[in-house]
């Protein structure tokens, strides 16, 4: 029997500090770091990847991940400490 997944049970805040160890505090494309977090988040939490892109998209609207320009131009994903 499976175990069904359960987006609104996820620590958001280990998942931010886990993708912080795993990839910095700045990920670099919007579509590329966005795809290494789903990716990322599906390993950790042996999840589909669809579930991952749900916990991203919460994780974006609570403010874990903002997208950012940097200065010169880069723009990415900055992983947030909250």
């Amino acid at each position: 029997m499976t175990t069904r997944f359960d987006a609104e049970q996820v620590d958001l805040a280990n998942v931010a500090q886990m993708l912080r160890d795993g990839c910095g505090e700045f990920v670099e494309g919007n579509v590329v770091g966005r795809t290494r977090f789903r990716d990322l988040v599906a390993a950790h939490l042996g999840c589909s990847f669809l579930e991952a892109e749900r916990v991203v998209d919460t994780m974006a609207g609570r403010g874990f991940i903002v997208e950012v320009e940097q200065p010169n131009g880069q723009a990415g994903w900055q992983i947030r400490q909250r």
